[in-house]
């Protein structure tokens, strides 16, 4: 059911947005809906945003939104696209901030394996092997737009390694599901990452996360996808359900390690939402419990437990 709750922003505001951008109606099933209403909510009620935080929550989630109805218009424009097999893909995972980003930069080196490109992610439509030509003018945007947002997150350039036409991480494909673990870093949504702990149907977002790879792929070369994202841990299960030849590939690096950097990169990514300073303690109390979550879900897959 939706949360009929009062909000500074709503759901259906977000989709109603978007399906006047794409000019389709959404027709994804309830699941993903369930989800957006769910981080809607958390977003509104567990840390008051500021105008500009807001504003700009609000712009991110309805071009996440857009993207995923514009890959619905596609398949229903060339339903042959439903079609494209994802063939033994391979996800490289582990611990946040445990090298995940350096490996995929390791698996792009390698001519066997395709990764998300950096403006793909965020430009993904028109498909590259339907209009070749828009990939120069996609790249030069996707540059424009990293340097500008830059300076929202202090530090960024530092702590996690961005090219615009490098290889990319699944988390916007992800967004467009509303099952990014990542949106607990970018915002202090407590009460939607239990949520996503406990009744998300990870299943139904690597279904968007598929089709968005159909796309890419589609009319392309197709050498072995390299699927890049700490947050598929969490999920593995529900990845092998999606794609049943998957592979993982998995980093390690001591645990303290990896919560006292994620700990870091949270603070600077809440930082470009929220104006207040945030509690150290109350990030770090969060952290622990992401990680541990990430954790028991490893442990949980290996014992074919879940």
């Amino acid at each position: 059911a939706h949360l009929d709750m009062e909000q500074m922003f709503t759901s259906s505001e977000i989709i109603a947005a978007a399906e006047a951008r794409v000019g389709v109606a959404d027709e994804d099933p309830p699941a993903i809906r369930r989800n957006l209403d769910h981080l809607v909510h958390a977003i509104n009620t567990d840390q008051a945003l500021p105008e500009k935080g807001e504003a700009l929550s609000l712009r991110a989630l309805i071009d996440r939104t857009a993207d995923r109805l514009e890959a619905q218009k596609w398949l229903r424009d060339y339903p042959e696209i439903a079609a494209e097999a994802i063939v033994e893909p391979v996800f490289l995972t582990g611990l946040p901030r445990s090298g995940t980003t350096i490996f995929q930069y390791l698996f792009d080196r390698d001519q066997r394996f395709r990764l998300i490109r950096t403006w793909e992610a965020i430009s993904p439509f028109p498909p590259p092997g339907y209009d070749p030509e828009s990939v120069v003018r996609r790249k030069a945007e996707e540059d424009e737009r990293r340097r500008q947002a830059r300076p929202d997150v202090k530090g960024f350039a530092a702590m996690h390694l961005v090219d615009a036409d490098g290889p990319e991480e699944c988390h916007a494909f992800m967004e467009q599901g509303y099952g990014a673990v990542g949106f607990h870093n970018l915002f202090n949504v407590p009460t939607y990452f239990e949520y996503l702990k406990t009744s998300v149907d990870f299943t139904a977002v690597y279904r968007v996360h598929r089709r968005q790879l159909q796309l890419l792929q589609w009319r392309m070369p197709r050498p072995r996808w390299a699927l890049k994202y700490p947050g598929h841990v969490v999920a593995m299960d529900n990845i092998l359900a999606v794609y049943p030849d998957a592979r993982f590939v998995m980093t390690h690096r001591d645990p303290v390690q990896t919560l006292a950097s994620l700990c870091k990169l949270t603070v600077a990514l809440r930082s470009a939402r929220y104006e207040e300073d945030h509690d150290p303690y109350l990030v770090g109390r969060q952290m622990l419990d992401f990680v541990q979550f990430h954790i028991d879900r490893i442990m949980a897959f290996d014992a074919g437990s879940l």
